[in-house]
C-alpha cells in the first residue's frame, strides 16, 4: 500500500471530500456531517470608564440613599471577595458541567465521524449505538486531558490572581509585580497548552483509528501508535506544519463565507437595537429590565442561529481534515490501509484450450 507524505495526501483527501460532499450533493448527509463537526470541534484598559448612572446605590437618586441597597454587579463596590468568590464558584461549576456534557457527547461522535469519513455514510443514531462503548473508553482520555487543562489554568492564572488580590490587583489598578507574575503564568500556560494541543491532535487523528479498528482502550491505542511513529518523528512534524497551513487556508475561506452570512443579519439586528434603545430612553425601570431581558434572549437565539449556519457552511472542512489524517495514516497503519487502499481483485483464471490436431 502507498505511504503518502503530508503533502501527497492532500489531493486524495480533497478528492474524497468532493466526491462525498458534492457528487452528488446529499442534504441529509451534509447536515449530519455539520452536526458531527460541531460536536467534535473540527471546524475563535478599563472596562467601565467610570460612567455610572447617578441612580446607582451610593449616590442620591430615585433608588434611595447610600447603604439602603446592595451594590449592583456593575458597581465598583461589588468587586469584593464576598461577591467575587461565590460568582467564581458558580461559574466554575457551570463550566465543569458543560465540559463534562460536551466531552461525553464528543467522545462517541468522534468515532461516528471517523466511520462516516472512512465509509462515506453518516448515521448518527446507529453510529452512537455502535461506538458507544468505544467512546466511553475514549472519554477517560478526554477527562484526563480536561483535568490537566483545568489544573493548568488554576495553577498558572487563578491561584496567582487570588494571591495578588487585593494588595497588587484592584478594581482600578494593577502594579508591576502583578504584571510580571501573571505574564510568567500566562507564558507557562501557553507553552504547556501547546503540548496538550499536540497530544489532542495525535489522539483524535491516530489513536482513534487504532481504537476503532482494533477495539482497544486509549492506553493500548497510544502504545501502538507510539510503536508505529517511532523513528518517523520528522514525518509527523511535517504533518503538523502542513495541517496548520491547511487550517489557516480553510479558516480564511470559512471566515469569508461566515462574514457574508453575518451581513445578512447585521441590518435587522441594527434596526432592532435602534428601536430598543429608542424605547428604553426615558422609560421606567420595569420597561428597561424587560428590554434588557428581551435583548439577552434575542442575542442568545441569534448566536445559536449563527453557530448553526457556521456549522452548516463548515461541513466540508469537518469532513476534509479527518480524511486528510486517514490518508496520511493509512500507509503507516496496516488495518486502516487495507480499507483505504484495498488490494486489486485477482485476475480471472486463464484456462488452457486444447489445440485440435489434424491427422497426418
Amino acid at each position: 500500500m502507498p505511504v503518502l507524505s503530508a503533502t501527497e495526501c492532500v489531493t486524495p483527501a480533497f478528492r474524497h471530500t468532493t466526491q462525498q460532499m458534492f457528487r452528488p450533493f446529499r442534504l441529509s448527509f451534509w447536515l449530519r456531517i455539520a452536526v458531527l463537526g460541531l460536536f467534535t470541534g473540527e471546524f475563535a484598559g478599563e472596562g467601565f470608564h467610570g460612567n455610572f448612572p447617578g441612580s446607582f446605590p451610593g449616590h442620591a437618586g430615585n433608588m434611595g440613599h447610600a447603604g439602603t441597597h446592595a451594590p449592583f454587579p456593575w458597581h465598583p463596590e461589588w468587586f469584593t471577595l464576598a461577591h467575587i468568590v461565590p460568582a467564581v464558584i458558580i461559574f466554575a461549576l457551570f463550566m465543569i458541567a458543560l465540559t463534562l456534557i460536551f466531552l461525553y457527547i464528543s467522545s462517541t461522535l468522534r468515532f461516528v465521524l471517523f466511520d462516516a469519513v472512512l465509509h462515506g455514510d453518516a448515521r448518527i443514531g446507529e453510529g452512537w449505538r455502535k461506538w458507544r462503548e468505544t467512546g466511553r473508553r475514549y472519554l477517560v482520555w478526554q477527562l484526563l486531558l480536561a483535568l490537566a487543562g483545568w489544573g493548568l489554568l488554576i495553577s498558572c492564572l487563578i491561584v496567582p490572581l487570588l494571591m495578588l488580590f487585593p494588595n497588587h490587583i484592584g478594581f482600578w489598578h494593577i502594579d508591576a509585580q502583578a504584571i510580571i507574575v501573571l505574564a510568567i503564568g500566562f507564558f507557562a500556560m501557553m507553552v504547556l497548552g501547546f503540548v496538550m494541543a499536540i497530544a489532542t491532535i495525535l489522539a483524535k487523528d491516530f489513536v482513534v483509528p487504532i481504537m476503532a479498528l482494533e477495539g482497544v482502550g486509549w492506553q493500548e491505542g497510544w502504545r501502538r501508535y507510539l510503536d508505529i511513529a517511532r523513528g518517523h518523528a520528522s514525518e509527523y512534524v511535517i504533518y503538523f506544519l502542513m495541517k496548520i497551513v491547511l487550517r489557516i487556508v480553510a479558516g480564511i475561506g470559512h471566515g469569508i463565507i461566515t462574514f457574508f452570512v453575518a451581513l445578512l443579519f447585521a441590518i435587522p439586528v441594527a434596526i432592532a437595537a435602534i428601536v430598543g434603545v429608542s424605547i428604553g430612553v426615558g422609560a421606567t425601570m420595569v420597561v428597561k429590565a424587560l428590554l434588557i431581558t428581551m435583548a439577552i434572549v434575542a442575542g442568545l437565539l441569534l448566536l445559536a442561529v449563527f453557530v448553526a449556519i457556521s456549522a452548516f457552511t463548515g461541513a466540508p472542512i469537518a469532513f476534509f481534515f479527518p480524511a486528510y489524517s486517514i490518508y496520511f495514516f493509512a500507509g503507516r497503519y496496516a488495518p486502516l490501509g487495507r480499507i483505504v487502499f484495498p488490494a486489486p481483485p485477482p485476475p480471472p483464471p486463464v484456462y488452457a484450450t486444447e489445440i485440435p490436431t489434424t491427422p497426418a
